[in-house]
């Protein structure tokens, strides 16, 4: 009703854009926020990158990020959403340059500085993802997902303690539960490892890879019923690991 009262309404095309986008309607979302675009620039500076991020048409979300970064220097949201679209073709340098804008923008930012520390994570700059990591954490102390990548990368002393922490934070992280029990069971923390792998599988049953740690972790603590419990596990997920985990347990 609004557009067709007042058709060079930006506003209105924008919430249209929005509600279609919201629906999954990507392509009727892009046309409004083009339109919107059109009438005033400023609003579709960082809507549209995201619906092109819904797409999956990242190369056009490039596009439309830089066009909005231009329109606006200081926008931290189309620059977080440039990042996001250099990380979904992997290009990690420019992803972190984008990140890194953002966080010049809004220091408070703690998904883009979760961001950061992933993309440098995945270039293998492990100190520099840990300082990263530490800032989304100052900034959100209860974002277990920072807390869970900030403990898988092994290279500070409270591993396990970080662990602990992702964990009271949200007890129901399948992959936190594993990853706790490598740690405890690289401790010859057996019966430790066994709770936490027992964790994993309670959560997420269809986790081969922690009913199999539960297996060898259980075998090395002289439970065989319950390494064996495991592998009947696996034959329905995963056989080929079922056999090898057998083969541990009743050598041939």
């Amino acid at each position: 009703m609004a557009i067709r009262l007042k058709p060079d309404y930006a506003e209105a095309y924008e919430d249209r854009g929005l509600a279609y986008s919201n629906l999954g309607q990507y392509q009727r979302a892009i046309e409004d926020h083009k339109k919107a675009g059109r009438i005033n620039p400023e609003y579709a500076s960082n809507i549209l990158e995201s619906v092109y991020n819904g797409l999956k048409s990242f190369d056009d979300a490039i596009e439309s990020c830089r066009r909005a970064v231009r329109i606006n220097p200081k926008d931290a949201s189309a620059w977080y959403n440039l990042g996001i679209a250099y990380n979904k073709l992997d290009h990690y340098n420019d992803a972190i340059d984008a990140y890194r804008q953002t966080v010049r923008i809004n220091p408070e930012f703690a998904e883009a500085w979760y961001n950061l520390g992933a993309t440098y994570g995945d270039l293998k700059r492990y100190d520099d993802a840990i300082k990263a990591y530490r800032q989304a954490l100052r900034i959100d102390p209860k974002g277990a997902k920072a807390w869970n990548a900030y403990a898988g990368l092994k290279r500070h002393d409270d591993t396990f303690e970080a662990y602990r922490q992702a964990l009271r934070i949200s007890p129901e992280h399948a992959e936190a539960w594993y990853n706790l029990g490598i740690i405890c069971e690289s401790l010859t923390r057996y019966n430790d490892a066994i709770e936490a792998y027992s964790e994993a599988v309670r959560i997420n049953p269809e986790y081969a890879s922690a009913w199999y740690s539960f297996g060898t972790a259980s075998y090395v603590d002289g439970n065989w019923t319950a390494a064996m419990d495991a592998v009947k596990e696996l034959r329905r997920l995963d056989p080929e690991r079922a056999d090898e985990l057998l083969n541990l347990i009743v050598p041939r």
